[in-house]
């Protein structure tokens, strides 16, 4: 059995790896409209942030599906965060007479 004091270090590191994937995402998608080519930096970045994260839970984890296993629990948990704290931008939201509108015609 894994000792629950790796689980909990593998857990914080998947916190640190979530808000570094998430954070950094977000700063390059408030930027995208200042930018020549945001499909290219959306792209590249994306790569870029994948292949750290992945590398990172690569070593994380090593042989330990545990240590994997609450690492991306952490990486979840951040991500279920932020969506819950930052919402989603006014201009993406459905006004309420759109939505009840929507559901009498289903």
């Amino acid at each position: 059995m894994a000792d629950p004091l790796a689980l909990v270090w593998a857990f914080a590191a998947g916190v640190a790896l979530g808000a570094f994937y998430f954070g950094t995402l977000w700063l390059v998608v408030r930027r995208l409209d200042r930018l020549a080519w945001p499909a290219a930096w959306l792209g590249v970045t994306a790569i870029l942030r994948l292949g750290v994260v992945l590398a990172l839970f690569g070593l994380l984890a090593g042989a330990r599906w545990e240590r994997l296993l609450a690492a991306l629990l952490g990486f979840v948990a951040v991500r279920i965060v932020l969506t819950r704290r930052l919402g989603r931008p006014a201009s993406a939201r459905i006004p309420e007479r759109r939505r009840a509108a929507a559901g009498r015609e289903t």
